[in-house]
């Protein structure tokens, strides 16, 4: 039996961004093989056109940092100002990965959309493994947009 570790979650400042972007770069290691200053340019690049699309498409999206025993861990960024939910961005650091933590993390997600009555929708890579909790969770896929999948749960 495996123990989720207990997370807390608040609100993102200005002076996250280093982290946001290093924990970026954690999801992006295919990248790792074009080298170091490669790697680095086209993350900062990739981190500041992800920053920009979320802050130009939700506007008013909710920016959280998911810490463990104080220190940051992941990221979590949800937009609720629409008729639905939208879960734009989960991330945690790969020594936090598998440990339910994410599970944990969008259940309160699932709870507080259930609460308040609404659809909750995502867009996430038709191959990455998250596809198969977000069906345990309850989402089903809703459209193909290409290299992604879009997935809502009622």
């Amino acid at each position: 039996m495996t123990t989720t570790l207990a997370f807390a979650l608040r609100a993102a400042l200005p002076t996250d961004v280093e982290f946001e972007q290093f924990l970026y770069a954690s999801t992006r290691e295919d990248l790792r093989p074009l080298g170091p200053e490669v790697f680095d340019g086209l993350i900062g690049m990739q981190f500041r056109a992800q920053s920009m699309s979320i802050r130009l498409d939700h506007p008013r999206a909710d920016r959280k940092i998911v810490l463990v025993d104080g220190a940051p861990v992941g990221r979590l960024v949800v937009d609720a100002s629409a008729h639905h939910v939208e879960l734009i961005d989960i991330a945690l650091l790969p020594d936090y990965r598998n440990q339910g933590i994410g599970t944990s993390v969008l259940r309160s997600v699932l709870a507080q959309a259930d609460r308040i009555g609404r659809v909750v929708g995502l867009h996430v890579e038709k191959q990455s493994r998250a596809v198969h909790l977000y069906e345990r969770l309850g989402f089903a896929i809703s459209g193909d947009a290409g290299m992604y999948l879009a997935m809502s749960r009622r």
